[in-house]
């Protein structure tokens, strides 16, 4: 497997946010069975909000256990 392959969703979210100088905040996990373990199922800001520098970014992210 190589390493783009390993990337999960919460992996490049977790980039696209600290690219843009934000900070991810808290991580919820939720069990889903309807998704890949890793998906972001819910942020606390909606996509194309203008934030602040270092804001808090919290996510909802699924887990299989």
């Amino acid at each position: 497997m190589s390493t783009a392959e390993a990337t999960t969703e919460f992996d490049e979210a977790t980039k696209k946010i600290e690219d843009k100088s934000l900070r991810i905040g808290i991580v919820t996990y939720r069990t889903d069975e309807n998704y890949l373990p890793e998906t972001v199922l819910e942020q606390s800001e909606s996509e194309g909000n203008e934030l602040d520098v270092e804001t808090e970014i919290d996510l909802v992210v699924s887990s299989t256990e």
